[in-house]
């Protein structure tokens, strides 16, 4: 009927392909599972590394209510399939936040701004430096916000800065006795909150 513009596309790989590209509020109005015992005192902090998504609920007034982590070491092992690697990494990222939907009703999930960096960071060992360089990151992160999305959670984005190394990192370490990864999860999530504790102030 012309209401609503879309690209489409035909591609001839080993199977013939159709590709339709829809606008994204189109694409969770109608894909999407609408919820109405949605928690918005509920938040999910996330974590995304190349052999793990470590996944922090928090309350309202900053406390732990659950840690949910999903470890998969091998898909950064020597000769694993790229694109094995990349579904395991996907079906793990929608686990977590699956888990914290269901169990917990959470109205908002929160990601470091993955974005804003224009760079990657690289360690001393050429093996670590060659999986960083295959991990796509910011790719994961797209699909971790339409997921979320899909799940009628509101999806935060905090700066990524002091989420891995800072003295209230470290803090949290020690106070919480939590590794790096799930005190970095923690973290994104209290910077989560601190957004929307500035929003309701200006309402």
């Amino acid at each position: 009927m012309r209401k609503k513009g879309y690209g489409a596309r035909i591609v001839f790989r080993e199977s013939l392909e159709l590709h339709v590209n829809v606008p994204l509020y189109l694409y969770v109005k109608h894909l999407g599972f609408p919820r109405n015992d949605i928690d918005y005192s509920k938040l999910l902090g996330i974590d995304l590394n190349s052999d793990r998504v470590n996944g922090v609920i928090i309350d309202n007034e900053g406390g732990i209510v659950d840690i949910y982590n999903k470890h998969f070491h091998e898909v950064i092992s020597h000769g694993y399939p790229r694109g094995k690697a990349r579904e395991v990494r996907l079906k793990s990222l929608f686990e977590v936040i699956d888990f914290a939907v269901r169990r917990y009703s959470i109205g908002f999930v929160v990601f470091e701004n993955l974005f804003s960096i224009k760079y990657k960071r690289y360690m001393f060992n050429p093996k670590v430096n060659r999986k960083i360089a295959r991990f796509a990151k910011k790719q994961l992160l797209v699909h971790g916000i339409v997921h979320s999305l899909k799940k009628w959670c509101n999806v935060i984005l905090v700066s990524p800065y002091g989420t891995t190394c800072s003295k209230e990192h470290n803090m949290l370490m020690k106070k919480y006795g939590l590794d790096k990864h799930t005190a970095s999860a923690y973290l994104i999530a209290l910077k989560g909150l601190k957004k929307v504790s500035k929003c309701h102030k200006k309402l």
